[in-house]
């Protein structure tokens, strides 16, 4: 009689293998949190940084925890479903507890090992920085680049450059997902006042964009090649790559008319010929140099059309009604 019900008791039921299936991928929250332990995660609230071992655990675990609950609801459905069915069925029993041990010694690995976990994230970055400088500021400026380390924990180098002036120096980040970032072109362009309005001028004329806008440039790359600093900046102006990020219209006087012509002429004479950031780009409507109105021209894809967007930003609160509040969120289609 008791070997039959130990039999019945480890019978395996549809009902208990969906179960079993639930039970072994309830486990890769903690499996990821794990995983990013050895990867790192950047991660701050005032300050960023990257943390290893148990401390990227937690926060990863948190994170989750703001999806319904996830870590908390999916530990709580192991405790239950492993006491009311995996204990007791043998394979499943000890294939769960070399689970759980896996776990707990690969959480243990990463905690021991956090700090040789970051200096390998510093190791393996050194080729991606010189490919991300490459990319800045051309081959040969970026070979006579110089850094070194600023912050271990938060991964940020202090970086000099022969065409910055010796007592400048521009600073490398790598943050979220791996990224790369720096401030050469910045810091670049804030030790030479002169540059942003030439380059500006040059972006005009050669794009012959309209004289009547101001333009909002963001400098993407500039080749530098033999450049120092003190040199002649007019060298630079065509070897630089650049997105125009919006254009400023400046009117005594805004109403729906003016707005419509200006949206119809930066449309067909602007954006056709500017590059631009993914197709995007705003207008900016200033009266005495306060924006009133923004449109945003995108297109949208999934529609195969191009879309101008009004935003009324005359609103004194953001939330009382404005001075354009019937063109508020009113949608264009542009065509040609």
């Amino acid at each position: 009689m008791e070997n039959r019900s130990d039999n019945s008791r480890a019978k395996m039921t549809v009902p208990g293998i969906f179960g079993t299936i639930i039970f072994f991928l309830s486990f890769l929250p903690i499996i990821y949190a794990i995983y990013v332990s050895y990867t790192g995660i950047f991660f701050g609230l005032q300050g960023c940084a990257w943390f290893f071992g148990l401390p990227a655990i937690i926060i990863i675990l948190i994170y989750e925890s703001f999806l319904f609950f996830l870590p908390v609801g999916c530990l709580i459905y192991q405790i239950i479903f492993f006491t009311k069915y995996i204990r007791r069925h043998e394979k499943l029993k000890i294939t769960t507890l070399i689970l759980v041990g896996i776990i707990l010694t690969s959480a243990l690995i990463s905690t021991i090992f956090a700090e040789q976990s970051l200096d390998l994230k510093h190791k393996v970055y050194q080729s991606k920085i010189r490919t991300h400088l490459t990319a800045v500021c051309g081959e040969k400026s970026a070979s006579e680049i110089t850094y070194e380390t600023n912050s271990r924990y938060e991964m940020t180098y202090n970086a000099h450059s022969p065409v910055l002036p010796q007592d400048k120096d521009f600073e490398i980040r790598i943050i979220s997902e791996g990224r790369i970032i720096d401030t050469l072109v910045e810091t670049f362009m804030e030790a030479n006042k002169d540059f942003y309005p030439e380059i500006n001028k040059y972006i005009v004329a050669k794009e012959k964009l309209p004289a009547e806008f101001t333009y909002n440039i963001r400098i993407v790359s500039i080749d530098f090649q033999d450049y120092k600093n003190g040199d002649d900046l007019s060298v630079l102006l065509d070897r630089t790559k650049y997105i125009i990020n919006s254009v400023d219209a400046h009117y005594s006087n805004i109403n729906e008319e003016v707005i419509m012509d200006t949206i119809d002429k930066v449309w067909k004479d602007i954006y056709p010929n500017a590059p631009l950031q993914s197709g995007d780009l705003h207008i900016h409507f200033n009266n005495n140099d306060k924006t009133l109105i923004s449109v945003y021209i995108r297109e949208d894809r999934k529609q195969k059309k191009f879309i101008a967007r009004i935003s009324d930003w005359s609103r004194p609160d953001f939330q009382s009604p404005g001075k354009y509040q019937e063109l508020d969120g009113k949608e264009i289609e542009l065509k040609r």
